[in-house]
């Protein structure tokens, strides 16, 4: 698309701008919501790829969209991320809780690890030999496609959590 790769780190600035705020404002809310602060920050993922997708069809996007787009999905990740390691270590006990977080940590990066392993794979499955730029837009509308089904089933998991007590 012709973006430099400093302004491409820029864009990037925006998502972790969004995730920093999100994490500050929504992990207090945790306690009296539970889950359904995780279940927000999926739908919000959701969202924001889906305007990916709009947005990168066009030839060269503005950079303030290509900016707002990245802030709303680091909102996501700022929201469900820190939620999910609250809600998912809630009953643990004092003397567990090191090797109870190292766990979830290390499943966490592993999934994390997995997940681009199969999005990259369909990612570069779409692109056919010789690669040439008119493939990276159909490639990467099939690699957003299936974060947003791999999302739609995160979300659905989160509706399965039972109602717990306040944290």
């Amino acid at each position: 698309m012709g973006i430099s790769s400093a302004r491409t780190g820029m864009y990037f600035v925006c998502q972790g701008l969004g995730y920093v705020m999100a994490s500050v404002f929504f992990t207090p809310l945790v306690a009296r919501y539970g889950k359904f602060i995780s279940l927000t920050g999926s739908i919000i993922m959701i969202i924001a790829l889906v305007f990916h997708l709009f947005l990168f069809n066009l030839n060269v996007p503005a950079p303030l969209y290509i900016g707002m787009v990245l802030f709303v999905y680091g909102i996501g990740c700022g929201t469900i991320l820190p939620s999910l390691m609250t809600i998912s270590l809630k009953g643990i006990s004092e003397d567990e809780m090191g090797t109870s977080s190292g766990i979830y940590l290390t499943l966490q990066q592993v999934s994390v690890a997995i997940g681009v392993a199969i999005v990259g794979g369909v990612f570069f499955g779409k692109l056919h030999h010789p690669v040439v730029a008119s493939q990276f837009p159909i490639a990467y509308q099939w690699a957003t496609l299936l974060n947003i089904g791999f999302l739609v089933i995160v979300s659905v998991l989160l509706l399965l959590v039972p109602k717990t007590k306040k944290l």
